[in-house]
């Protein structure tokens, strides 16, 4: 599993995730996140975490969310 950091809760409550697109095989940002688009995930605009992409989710869906990621950058 890729290095996810917790980040506070959105405003409704649910946990978020943050994690560089740089760790699963992408050749550009642009294009992970296209792909991350697709499970969920999101670019995160915070200044503290340039590159990163941001998922609403449990820290059980994690390992799979990673899994797939990496799935899609093979393909790709």
């Amino acid at each position: 599993m890729n290095n996810f950091k917790q980040l506070r809760h959105d405003v409704n409550g649910n946990t978020r995730f943050v994690t560089s697109w740089l760790g699963f095989g992408f050749n550009s940002y642009a294009q992970a996140v296209k792909a991350a688009n697709t499970l969920g995930g999101r670019k995160y605009h915070c200044k503290a975490y340039g590159g990163g992409i941001v998922f609403q989710a449990y820290q059980c869906e994690l390992a799979d969310i990673s899994a797939r990621l990496q799935a899609l950058a093979k393909a790709a």
